[in-house]
């Protein structure tokens, strides 16, 4: 074993920070840097006493003392399920693998989340949408903002379970006066949002699709889009890619080819309406079947406000998170650091599916073969200073805003940049950019009715 490839030898005893009403016990049992000492840390501690019914009711963060610094220990696991030995699995790469820290100390906290104000539509920070009930029971729950956990630590600790990746949505809060920013690669003219909005803390999965349109025979059909439909039903909480502009928002196909793969009639870009359109029609039935917004929108209740895709400027003020470089954990942002760099192509990969571990499913989390190539599990890799998974990579993300080549020259406001007809503006990158594409300032582009494999969805929630 070599030092100073070693992070932890041991890391310190547990504190406990408690709510105001009783909690069960909690004691860290072991910690263990994975070998062959690379960054992941397994964190087991053991739950007794837990007699409560509502196993969302407490959250455990880590915090980890290296030297004068702290790190907070951002990671997969957090709740409390119930009594037991659980692993908090956490990703160091913060501290660096070349830190030796024998004295390092490690803190738990344990937060009483039923120990709060109840949230309004106000003050809420987080809301989770029932997709499976949405008219019925239109909110599932709305979480308001406390002292103590930071709504990325909220993220990664309490929103990691598979339901809500499936059969919830879950949105965090961002607000109109958190960020002012120069958007792009031109970085002019700066830009701010004038309204608070929500945005899904995750890509849209398969199964969350197929739970919005369950039943809309137009809709479903995109599951069975070029060979996707095994794939994405054995592995439900896989990015959804196929889908088009045009079927999220509302106009015509312009794609050559029918989700079903029969041939579609070509036709011109000008040839579809915008997005408040609710009518989405293929190119061999203009009857009119509704698409994906109309159909959430209509499903939503009377709760105030709409679904919709993000403007350029919102996609990009959510991606930052509140910093100002191309990649939001980097101080310079430049992309030389991760084209040419080993080092800094491997850092990449612990924030994006990208061309670096496309094909490499053992780098990251085990996806294995099976992803080669296609879309990847949303939320195993490390999320952004807000909270929020795959900004970077694994698949574009379609934006409202109407593409602009001048890049944000001509934009005077952030809510809509560009509207009218042309060439939809898609963000993030995916599972086959490099550093370049993976980035808070690449814009990229496609037609509206364009279906590919590595082209998918981020909701926003907007005030009507």
């Amino acid at each position: 074993m070599k030092a100073t490839k070693k992070i932890f030898a041991l890391l310190g005893a547990a504190m406990l920070i408690l709510g105001a009403q009783a909690v069960p016990s909690i004691s860290i049992k072991s910690v263990r840097q994975r070998y062959p000492w690379n960054n992941i840390v397994d964190v087991v501690y053991t739950v007794s006493g837990y007699a409560l019914a509502d196993a969302d009711r407490y959250v455990v963060t880590f915090d980890a003392t290296v030297g004068e610094t702290t790190y907070e220990c951002a990671g997969k696991g957090g709740m409390i399920p119930g009594n037991g030995d659980y692993t908090f699995e956490w990703d160091a790469s913060a501290v660096g693998t070349e830190t030796v820290a024998e004295d390092a100390k490690l803190t738990m906290k344990v937060w009483d989340l039923q120990d709060q104000v109840a949230a309004t539509s106000s003050t809420a920070d987080y809301e989770i949408w029932d997709l499976t009930d949405m008219a019925t029971a239109p909110v599932y729950e709305k979480v308001p903002t406390f002292d103590g956990v930071s709504l990325q630590r909220l993220s990664n600790a309490r929103y990691s379970d598979d339901k809500y990746k499936t059969t919830k949505l879950v949105l965090r809060r961002v607000r109109s006066g958190d960020t002012q920013y120069n958007l792009g690669a031109n970085a002019s003219p700066k830009v701010t949002v004038g309204s608070d909005y929500y945005i899904a803390i995750y890509q849209l999965t398969a199964a969350q699709y197929a739970n919005i349109v369950a039943g809309n025979a137009a809709l479903e059909k995109l599951i069975n889009n070029n060979g996707g439909t095994s794939r994405e039903t054995t592995y439900p909480t896989i990015a959804k890619a196929y889908v088009s502009w045009n079927a999220i928002c509302g106009g015509l196909r312009t794609a050559t080819k029918e989700p079903d793969g029969s041939t579609a009639t070509s036709r011109a870009n000008s040839d579809y309406t915008q997005e408040d359109t609710t009518a989405w029609r293929d190119n061999n039935d203009n009857t009119g079947d509704t698409c994906l917004l109309a159909l959430m929108n209509s499903k939503k209740g009377s709760f105030s406000g709409k679904f919709a895709l993000p403007t350029e400027a919102q996609w990009e003020v959510a991606s930052r998170g509140n910093t100002g470089t191309g990649y939001y954990w980097f101080a310079d942002g430049s992309t030389s650091h991760y084209n040419s760099n080993t080092e800094g192509q491997a850092t990449l990969c612990n924030y994006a599916w990208c061309t670096y571990n496309n094909s490499n499913g053992a780098q990251n989390n085990n996806q294995g073969t099976a992803f080669n190539g296609s879309p990847k599990l949303v939320g195993l890799l490390t999320p952004n200073p807000w909270g929020i998974y795959d900004m970077y990579g694994n698949v574009w993300e379609w934006c409202r805003d109407t593409y602009d080549g001048s890049g944000f020259s001509s934009c005077t406001a952030a809510e809509y940049c560009y509207a009218g007809a042309g060439r939809r503006v898609i963000r993030g990158g995916s599972y086959y950019n490099d550093a370049n594409g993976c980035s808070s300032a690449n814009r990229g582009l496609n037609v509206p009715g364009g279906v590919h494999a590595a082209c998918g969805i981020r909701l926003v929630r907007v005030s009507e």
